[in-house]
């Protein structure tokens, strides 16, 4: 998998990535390669963001896309946003129509 930087300014073949973690405060996102060499590769304003990011990366590597992008801090939210509304909406229904 490719992945380009929140930046636009690096990409990354995940080939020779050996980790992805949170750093600094827990607000970025940043890879170690197996060289020695680590980088950042996108910082958020709070770590919810940031959880919500690293989550969906995971997920693109484990469905084996062969891109991705990190997304800006205004995209980012949006989607963390809509992706709390479709939470909080199953739930909704379920309690509506008496699931659990």
């Amino acid at each position: 998998m490719i992945i380009l930087s929140a930046d636009k300014k690096t990409v990354v073949n995940t080939d020779y990535v050996t980790k992805v973690y949170t750093g600094g405060e827990s607000l970025s996102i940043r890879c170690n390669l197996a060289h020695g060499e680590g980088s950042e590769l996108a910082r958020y304003s709070n770590t919810n963001i940031v959880k919500y990011v690293l989550e969906s990366l995971a997920i693109a590597m484990s469905h084996e896309d062969s891109y991705y992008y990190f997304p800006s801090e205004a995209e980012a939210m949006e989607k963390l946003n809509a992706a709390k509304m479709s939470r909080s909406h199953v739930k909704t229904e379920k309690n509506r129509h008496g699931g659990s």
